[in-house]
């Protein structure tokens, strides 16, 4: 599945690609938030970022930057922001660890401003719906290298959907 392009914007083509994906461990800070209310997604991961890339520098083994989204509610949510963590012992300097699931997954690559990335989860929305697939609640981005001066961000945006066997969330 394609789309075009929100509102006055270079047109955009995303491809909704089914995979396989590994399980991963994620550390990071975790926030509860409910959507609409307090600051923005954009402030929250901003400021989370921060905090964690202040004990990066002491992380070994410190992975590509992840958001990870669990849904709570109707309009909450927890959110983990960090960094992947390819070791598997307890998370270090005060962040919470957080394993991601293996099985199948919806996903996209986003190369562009950051203020399209919600497109990205809009075409996976999409591409769900029309084929009746159901997600498990828990997605995730992973960034590429920081992006350099004027280049797009890259990110991956995955969903972690049913597989063959598998009961619906509810």
């Amino acid at each position: 599945m394609s789309g075009d392009a929100p509102r006055g914007g270079k047109p955009l083509t995303l491809t909704v690609n089914r995979e396989d994906a590994d399980a991963a461990r994620v550390i990071g800070l975790r926030r509860e938030v409910t959507l609409g209310s307090g600051p923005s997604l954009g402030e929250l991961i901003h400021e989370l970022s921060e905090k964690v890339t202040e004990a990066l520098p002491s992380i070994p083994a410190a992975g590509p930057g992840t958001i990870v989204y669990i849904p709570t509610g109707d309009r909450t949510l927890e959110m983990l922001v960090g960094c992947g963590w390819e070791l598997h012992d307890d998370a270090p300097y005060g962040l919470e660890a957080f394993d991601l699931p293996a099985g199948p997954v919806a996903t996209v690559h986003h190369v562009g401003p950051y203020e399209r990335l919600p497109f990205a989860h809009a075409v996976i929305h999409s591409w769900l719906r029309t084929r009746g697939v159901k997600d498990v609640g828990v997605h995730w981005e992973v960034y590429q290298d920081p992006p350099r001066q004027g280049a797009p961000l890259e990110a991956d945006v995955f969903y972690r959907i049913l597989g063959a066997g598998e009961a619906g969330r509810g």
